[in-house]
């Protein structure tokens, strides 16, 4: 059933109903945008899942320190952290597909230039600081504000989905650096990586990434008088919120002690007897257990309440670093164990994606998602950033990742306990059952 669309009284917010949805026909009518949306995101976590396969081609190559390289990264996200609001504002009023196209372009030919690095590591900074400014263009808040405004009976799955490109990121991204480091070396690895991963990208972009939030489409359509747009917080009452401050705090926590150590996973797990081929092979469970981890919290979030969940998966992470922190360096661990231990951490790596992705779209809304959102996604750049460096300079300190490892567990369990202690979801004034996906 359809009616016209109403305007509140008081208020420049309409409601738009289109009568109820159920979960099959948001399915049916957006696969392909959730499937757009998931290799979309892998793109964004390419950094993140290959470079600590180049730590020791770089190392042999230029004599540069871990720190030196993970500095690069931590630049990554000193770009991310001011702009990635700005651009969550752009997408809310432009539209994804506006912003999706070029920075695919953008962000693929940066990452290819990062094998024109060298001799100088400021060459080094200088191209990550492309690599950052693309990456705004293909930031995860992209992705979920396209998938969250198409879905409301299945969000929680339609979420996972999406999330799941970190996933394929994970899973591909070492074993493929680590066989074109091999086989090409690393400069032409880049190129490869670079070149090749967004191409695929791009061509679902322009096939089938055509969503825009009610106000895009509403400017598009030369629309006048109030204009149709989801209920929830805009950005300067959301930044305000205790729900919101507390998943802000969850993430820079969680992030900085799950991203530092992933990073680093090859050079921790071969201290610990593994060879370095091993290592790669094992690191390719992340990418698994973080699919697990997304589709598995999705699911449950459907039908449970997802704060008890979420605050499960956040504080996960402390079981891994506490096996890995008690296993002495020198001593060979068992495959079985450190597939284990990388299995919880990617399981703990994906929830958290959809955790705070989830929980937004419950604490503050899909009014201004992508601008909302945008806060959290540039405190997890951040701590993707940070946790490298901060790995590296406790490596070139110490000659050791075990007070990252310990580091790391009180980190993931006071972000359990933030999500833990989150509260009930707030009822919206301009609320309608009726009111769904335009």
């Amino acid at each position: 059933m359809t009616t016209q669309a109403q305007a509140l009284p008081g208020s420049d917010i309409v409601l738009v109903p289109t009568g109820l949805i159920t979960a099959a026909q948001e399915w049916r009518a957006n696969w392909a945008l959730v499937l757009t949306s998931a290799i979309g995101m892998s793109l964004a976590t390419i950094a993140v899942y290959s470079s600590g396969l180049f730590f020791e081609p770089l190392e042999r190559e230029f004599g540069w320190s871990r720190a030196e390289v993970s500095f690069g990264m931590t630049i990554y996200a000193i770009v991310a952290v001011p702009l990635s609001p700005y651009v969550g504002k752009l997408i809310d009023r432009w539209g994804g597909r506006s912003i999706a196209i070029p920075g695919t372009i953008l962000f693929g030919a940066s990452f290819a230039a990062l094998s024109l690095a060298g001799p100088s590591i400021i060459s080094w900074w200088l191209l990550w600081l492309g690599v950052a400014v693309a990456a705004l263009g293909v930031m995860p808040t992209l992705w979920i504000m396209a998938v969250s405004s198409r879905f409301e009976a299945s969000r929680g799955l339609a979420i996972a989905l999406c999330m799941c490109g970190t996933a394929i990121s994970s899973f591909l991204a070492p074993m493929v650096s680590r066989w074109l480091i091999d086989v090409v070396g690393w400069r032409l690895a880049y190129v490869y990586i670079g070149l090749g991963w967004p191409a695929l990208g791009l061509v679902l972009i322009v096939l089938f990434f055509n969503a825009r939030t009610r106000e895009h489409a509403a400017r598009q359509a030369g629309e006048t008088g109030p204009v149709p747009i989801l209920p929830g917080m805009v950005f300067r009452e959301a930044i305000r919120t205790r729900p919101f401050q507390k998943l802000c705090v969850a993430s820079l926590f969680v992030s900085i002690s799950i991203v530092g150590t992933v990073v680093h996973l090859v050079p921790i797990l071969t201290m610990r007897g593994l060879s370095r081929e091993t290592a790669a092979g094992v690191l390719s469970v992340l990418g698994i257990a973080s699919a697990m981890g997304k589709l598995g919290t999705g699911w449950l979030f459907d039908r449970l309440d997802a704060r008890a969940i979420a605050s499960l998966c956040l504080a996960l992470p402390a079981v891994p670093l506490l096996l890995l922190g008690l296993t002495p360096e020198g001593h060979v661990v068992s495959i079985g164990v450190a597939m284990g231990c990388v299995a919880l951490l990617g399981f703990a790596a994906g929830a958290e994606l959809t955790v705070t992705a989830y929980l937004t779209t419950r604490y503050v809304g899909l009014r201004a998602f992508a601008q909302n959102y945008a806060i959290i996604a540039s405190i997890m750049a951040f701590s993707s950033g940070v946790g490298p460096l901060i790995a590296g300079l406790i490596y070139d300190g110490t000659g050791s990742y075990v007070l990252l490892l310990f580091g790391g567990i009180p980190a993931a369990l006071l972000a359990g306990a933030c999500i833990a202690t989150l509260g009930p979801y707030p009822i919206w004034q301009d609320a309608d059952p009726r009111a769904q996906i335009a």
